[in-house]
C-alpha cells in the first residue's frame, strides 16, 4: 500500500513535532556515522537537519529506518543524501512519487 492510498490523498510535509523527533531518532545514527554532519558548524547542522527532515516528512519512519538499513547493505561507495534514500524508499516500498 502506498502512502498516498493509506493517507487518502498526498503526504503531508508539515512540520509536525511529533513525526519530526520520531525522523530524527531514525536518522541520527546513520548520518553521524556516514556523513560529516557531526564535524558542522552548529548553524550548518541546523539546516542540514531541517533539510533531511523535511525531506523524508512523507514516509513512515519504519521505512525510513529500512532504507538507511538497505542503503548500509547495498550503497556501493555511494554518497549519502536525501534523495538517495527517498529514491530506495519508493522503489521498495512503493511510496510517494509526487
Amino acid at each position: 500500500m502506498t502512502i498516498r492510498a493509506k493517507s487518502g490523498g498526498l503526504p503531508s510535509t508539515r512540520a509536525d513535532p511529533q513525526r519530526d523527533d520520531a525522523i530524527k531518532n531514525v536518522i541520527r545514527g546513520p548520518l553521524f556515522a556516514m556523513t560529516p554532519l557531526a564535524n558542522m558548524q552548529k548553524a550548518e547542522a541546523k539546516l542540514v537537519w531541517e533539510f533531511w527532515v523535511k525531506t523524508l516528512r512523507p514516509y513512515p519512519s519504519e521505512w525510513i529506518e529500512d532504507a538507511f538499513d538497505y542503503f548500509a547493505r547495498n550503497g556501493g561507495g555511494k554518497f549519502l543524501n536525501p534523495q538517495t534514500i527517498t529514491e530506495i524508499i519508493n522503489k521498495r516500498k512503493g511510496g510517494y512519487h509526487g
